[in-house]
């Protein structure tokens, strides 16, 4: 029997699979161990604890599900959480420990995924100029090296396409300004190399040199991290997304977050003539159905530009 709080001992031998064996992140790990929680939770206000795992039918988590959908729980979590479910059942039938998987029968949520938000060209461009506009408090010794700090921040966004999570966790060491080269890690710690151009090599020449101005306040073994905030310690991805969000308001785009640098880099690619594997190689995406959602994208642009071009398109 689990300590009151502790998720149920299956839960736990499945927590220890993904993070050893799988390499999952502590964001994707998190999430299983609420949506599990939140299963077994239901399952003992119906008094239905003593059928988990191996008893659980599939009615049992139709019903969760259902509960949910009445409590007004958006159709995309419930995939989710049907994900989850699933996958935690599916380990615990390759292990021996249930007969079948009482998930698997039950159809997956369709949902509409609207197109993600990009940039043009020409509003990256403006934004990767904009001065922040948050740092005019700051202590003037910093002011140079933060806001030289969030111009490499963005124009590396843009140039690489990596996402914010990636960004935050890169180090002196990760980047050759020289090569123009830089080594990501991504999702599962899978490491890949992204090339960066000029522009985002000339912002880090200018950013680096300013990092002492910061760094005298850096935490124990901070002086080997890229970005560093305010304070002298690796920047959060908070942070990051706090004053792209400003920065992006400052041209109009206040909806953007810092994810929009990856698709607007994707789609400018793609629009620039550059094939979907490589692409999908430089993303770090590990299935090329994730990259093609920017083949919709890049024709909804075009439809657009037709619409507006050609003499027979308007009513």
């Amino acid at each position: 029997m689990a300590a009151a709080g502790a998720p149920h001992p299956d839960i736990e031998s499945f927590l220890t699979h993904l993070r050893f064996e799988r390499n999952a992140s502590p964001h994707t790990i998190d999430a299983y161990v609420r949506d599990l929680t939140q299963f077994t939770t239901s399952l003992a206000s119906k008094k239905r604890m003593d059928l988990f795992p191996d008893k659980i039918e599939p009615i049992h988590v139709r019903q969760h599900l259902a509960s949910l959908a009445e409590r007004g729980v958006a159709r995309s979590s419930l995939e989710r959480k049907l994900a989850s479910i699933r996958t935690f059942f599916r380990f615990m039938t390759l292990s021996g420990r249930t007969a079948a998987n009482p998930a698997r029968s039950l159809r997956s949520i369709k949902k509409h995924k609207p197109l993600p938000k990009v940039l043009s060209e020409s509003e990256a461009v403006n934004l990767l100029i904009e001065k922040p506009a948050d740092l005019t408090r700051v202590h003037r010794a910093t002011l140079t090296a933060l806001h030289a700090r969030n111009a490499a921040m963005w124009e590396l966004l843009y140039a690489t396409g990596i996402r914010v999570s990636e960004l935050v966790g890169l180090n002196l060491d990760d980047v050759s300004i020289r090569d123009r080269i830089v080594r990501v890690r991504g999702k599962g710690k899978k490491e890949r190399l992204v090339p960066f151009g000029s522009k985002a090599a000339a912002a880090l020449v200018a950013y680096v040199p300013t990092r002492s101005r910061i760094l005298p306040d850096a935490h124990q073994d901070d002086d080997c991290v890229l970005f560093l905030n305010y304070k002298g310690g690796r920047i959060r991805t908070r942070s990051v997304e706090r004053h792209f969000k400003k920065a992006a308001a400052a041209v109009g785009r206040a909806e953007c977050t810092p994810h929009t640098m990856r698709h607007s880099f994707a789609t400018h690619l793609l629009g620039r003539g550059a094939d979907l594997r490589s692409i999908q190689e430089l993303l770090g995406h590990e299935h090329l159905a994730t990259t093609e959602k920017y083949t919709h994208l890049d024709f909804a642009q075009l439809q657009n530009i037709y619409s507006k071009a050609h003499p027979r398109a308007r009513k």
